[in-house]
């Protein structure tokens, strides 16, 4: 029996004998929002990894050879190498811990979370929205160790269609960032 403590991770309370792969069907479908908003938020962070590995890309290739002379823009450029390449494999970490439901993804979500909440605007976006997909009840559950037997019985969702807005905002923020950069 499982008292009700608030703190307490919720787990997915299932006997894998009794279970049936239409009951985890069922319980797959309750939590898809939270499963949509945790793959939502890996996607970013993979997308933030990117642009980071770009950038590290763009750093090192635009140093020039080591000839004795060493301008003021090679140690800006070594500064943002150093920052952008750990941050770049980070947020592939978080990215593939939040895309496939890793258990052990909610603590180093959070601390991605809240390194990028400062940054405005976008930053800050992704740290909330991170915090939130994380730490609501349904993204908990979904994160629970035992969901992955739910998942194993019913591996696949039906999707619904994708509505059109998501692909004009989606338009909208690739444009935006191509603007951004150049």
């Amino acid at each position: 029996m499982r008292d009700n403590n608030p703190s307490q991770t919720p787990a997915a309370e299932l006997s894998h004998e009794a279970m049936s792969a239409q009951q985890a069907l069922q319980i797959r479908l309750e939590h898809q929002r939270a499963e949509a908003h945790l793959t939502s938020a890996g996607s970013l962070f993979g997308l933030v990894a990117l642009v980071a590995a770009l950038t590290c890309l763009s750093a090192y290739s635009s140093i020039e050879q080591l000839s004795g002379s060493h301008s003021e823009g090679d140690f800006i450029r070594l500064r943002v190498l150093a920052w952008c390449l750990p941050a770049s494999l980070a947020c592939g970490v978080l990215s593939f811990g939040l895309q496939t439901f890793k258990p052990w993804i909610p603590w180093p979500a959070t601390i991605g979370a809240i390194l990028v909440l400062p940054l405005l605007g976008p930053g800050t976006l992704l740290g909330l929205y991170t915090l939130y997909a994380v730490w609501s009840s349904t993204g908990r559950r979904v994160l629970a160790w035992d969901y992955r037997a739910i998942r194993c019985l019913a591996p696949s969702l039906p999707h619904p269609p994708l509505p059109w807005w998501q692909l004009l905002v989606g338009t909208a923020i690739l444009i935006a960032i191509a603007w951004y950069f150049n």
